[in-house]
């Protein structure tokens, strides 16, 4: 797996030049110690999305199906491709019965997720920042945007 080192960027700083760019995540690690864990992720432009809605097919059925089909390599260390996403409340249609539905007044898809081919990983106990793709091309693209 690609690795490039990134320097003078933290996650926040890496998370604001890709705020414009298509579909940016950050996430943290958590700890109960102090709040912050050792890692923050950050990403954007994923190759691939999966957005689903309860009602529109079965959305459990294809997430798994968009997980086996990814092109992981498990004897690469890194998490790419890595997919970032949510499962929404209302996707629990999906597996109990309950009361009628409340209006939906935002719009959003009951489940999102992204595949992207490159994250930079900020590692907050030995101040390492790297940009990790599941090819060259994709580390490439990635540290060109977080410049």
């Amino acid at each position: 797996m690609p690795a490039r080192p990134l320097s003078g960027l933290t996650a926040a700083s890496g998370f604001a030049r890709l705020r414009h760019r298509a579909q940016p995540f950050w996430l943290d690690s958590g700890s109960a110690a102090d709040g912050l864990g050792r890692y923050s992720f950050v990403g954007c432009d994923p190759a691939q999305i999966l957005a689903r809605t309860v009602g529109a097919g079965d959305p459990l059925a294809d997430l798994e199906r968009a997980v086996k089909g990814a092109a992981y390599d498990p004897g690469v260390p890194g998490p790419c491709p890595v997919a970032v996403g949510y499962l929404g409340y209302e996707l629990r249609r999906e597996c109990e019965r309950v009361p009628a539905r409340l209006p939906d007044d935002l719009g959003l898809p009951d489940l999102w997720f992204g595949w992207y081919p490159a994250v930079a990983r900020f590692d907050h106990e030995t101040g390492e920042a790297l940009v990790l793709g599941a090819s060259d091309a994709a580390a490439g693209a990635l540290t060109s945007a977080l410049r």
